[in-house]
């Protein structure tokens, strides 16, 4: 007999988390400067989109972005990708271009991240500039 198949059901918008400590290093920071964009649900999950976007009033310096993975709760984060976001102006009359997005839709070359139950997604900034990062994706 066949397993029964278990196909994203709930669609999820996960909590904006900020970084701002400067992570230079590309083998397990630490966890406290790494800014944690989504956890697996009890059954796992799946993120489609990632927005990352600098919050600074002013200009920003182009930055490097590190989107870590840290297995079932552990204590080990591992590199998955590194993301330019380029210097921004962010004057009052002028839109915010320092932004960046990773999509894994169908459009996308990139496949979706998957996560199991307890699993953990992050990123951390390289130059100590805000960046706000928020995940979207679904439940199973």
């Amino acid at each position: 007999m066949a397993a029964t198949p278990n196909f994203p059901n709930t669609p999820r918008t996960y909590t904006p988390v900020t970084a701002s400590t400067a992570v230079t290093v590309r083998v397990n920071p630490t966890t406290a400067n790494v800014a944690i964009l989504a956890v697996g649900a009890s059954a796992g999950s799946r993120i489609d989109q990632i927005d990352f976007n600098s919050t600074l009033a002013t200009a920003s310096s182009a930055n490097l972005l590190r989107l870590w993975f840290r297995p079932n709760g552990g204590s080990t984060w591992f590199l998955l990708r590194e993301i330019a976001l380029p210097a921004g102006n962010a004057a009052g009359t002028t839109t915010n271009t320092a932004n960046a997005r990773l999509n894994f839709d169908k459009s996308s070359t990139e496949t979706p991240i998957r996560l199991a139950n307890g699993d953990s997604l992050g990123f951390s900034v390289h130059v100590g500039e805000q960046v706000v990062g928020v995940a979207h994706g679904w439940d199973y």
